[in-house]
């Protein structure tokens, strides 16, 4: 082969490599607990950081929690994930289109617990939403999902309706304050009572972005310590005007700020 058709290979494979290598650092959203809770963050090429305040999240990152964790997320279009204690999480996949409204997101909802909140998607069918036992659809919906280690999963819905699609068995409608319930056994769904709810996602965390500015996370290379409100001590305290967040963020290194987003 020749140096110039080495040269031409070359360009070809750096090519097709370009879009796997960007399809890791598609930004979903930031981290909108004030303070810090023993939360983390791993990222699909391994990478693994504390999540604080304004920290940027990324598609395909599983968000884990410790004994004593929380963390809350909010995605480009206002859509928000309260994690609470010994609980996992996985931002399969994220698309979203600012301008029309419509997107896509997966998200997989590992042991745990978590409060999820509809954002601005016009397009609902565009939720992909998952437990180890069963699919949820939602229609304008604040849901608390309760998974237990067997892969049972509660969904108790706080506002709005929706449906889950059991991993085997009917699916079955759900009304606003109903909690069904799904089973390692893959029989159907029932409805029944739920169990006591982790006070991480008793209610819902306020965001400092309005329900029409889309969450832009960290500047883009904002330093630690310096205009990022994560860095260094946060005065301002957490959403309970608890103590500051200690320990600086781990930055944006993705180059994106907003706007709109491709897929994997």
């Amino acid at each position: 082969m020749t140096i110039r058709n080495l040269l031409l290979a070359g360009v070809a494979v750096a090519g097709l490599a370009a879009p796997a290598l960007a399809a890791n650092d598609i930004e979903v959203g930031s981290v909108w607990d004030r303070e810090y809770h023993d939360a983390q963050g791993i990222r699909v090429n391994g990478d693994i950081a504390p999540l604080h305040y304004r920290d940027t999240v990324y598609s395909q990152e599983k968000v884990t929690t410790g004994p004593g964790g929380r963390t809350a997320l909010e995605f480009l279009d206002l859509t928000r994930i309260q994690v609470g204690a010994n609980s996992t999480v996985v931002l399969d996949k994220y698309v979203f289109d600012p301008g029309r409204q419509v997107g896509e997101v997966g998200v997989s909802f590992g042991k745990g617990i978590f409060r999820f909140v509809t954002g601005s998607l016009k397009n609902k069918a565009g939720y992909d939403l998952k437990t180890p036992t069963a699919t949820m659809v939602v229609r304008g919906t604040k849901v608390i999902v309760a998974v237990g280690t067997d892969g049972r999963s509660e969904f108790t819905f706080v506002e709005g309706t929706g449906e889950i699609i059991p991993c085997g068995g009917a699916s079955r409608d759900a009304q606003t304050g109903q909690t069904l319930i799904t089973t390692p056994k893959c029989d159907g769904v029932s409805v029944g009572p739920r169990t006591a709810f982790d006070t991480a996602v008793e209610t819902d965390v306020v965001s400092t972005a309005s329900t029409t500015t889309p969450n832009v996370g960290n500047p883009v290379g904002t330093p630690p310590g310096s205009t990022n409100p994560a860095a260094g001590n946060n005065s301002s305290g957490g959403d309970n005007g608890g103590g500051g967040n200690t320990g600086g963020g781990r930055g944006n290194d993705s180059g994106h700020q907003g706007g709109g987003f491709g897929n994997k």
